[in-house]
């Protein structure tokens, strides 16, 4: 995704989920776990604040200065973005005045998304690793190994999501 850039990516994911018409011959499995899949990634997939930054042409990459968060701030919800769009307010308003440019957190904060209450987090047994569990989407995971650049996401899962979440917090 990096020797691409982000906005290629992105660009290419609207032209795949904007469609408006159905094809002719019906949606298949496939389509539907691309779907799937797009919304997981959308809804889950963290990364630490600091790990990436915006370049002044407007591209994302990987900062190599990054060397990963304290073992107290890798267990804390507000310290990890989404990879994604901005969809918060305040994170679009400084991207159209270019106010983003080599700012850790310039990515929407997974402390102030719409599902709050969304995500569990915890500790592994060394206490060396901050493990992050997306309740909106059961079996997703993300975590992030403190005072290294070793972060990561996965998914395994059933591929339904949790409706109930707003009636179970």
């Amino acid at each position: 995704m990096n020797e691409h850039g982000f906005s290629d990516v992105l660009n290419l994911n609207r032209e795949v989920f904007n469609a408006k018409e159905v094809p002719k011959c019906g949606l298949t499995e496939l389509d539907r776990l691309s779907f799937v899949i797009h919304q997981i990634d959308s809804q889950c997939f963290l990364v630490p604040v600091g790990s990436y930054k915006r370049t002044p042409l407007g591209e994302v990459h990987v900062n190599e200065a990054f060397r990963g968060l304290s073992l107290a701030a890798s267990a804390d919800l507000s310290n990890y973005m989404h990879f994604r769009v901005c969809h918060q307010a305040d994170k679009i308003a400084a991207r159209e005045r270019k106010d983003d440019i080599c700012v850790e957190d310039f990515l929407d904060n997974a402390a102030k998304v719409k599902h709050h209450g969304g995500w569990t987090v915890a500790r592994d047994t060394t206490c060396t690793t901050g493990i992050l569990r997306s309740r909106l989407w059961p079996g997703f995971m993300a975590f992030h190994r403190a005072n290294t650049h070793v972060y990561g996401n996965f998914y395994m899962g059933n591929g339904i999501k949790n409706v109930d979440l707003a009636f179970m917090i």
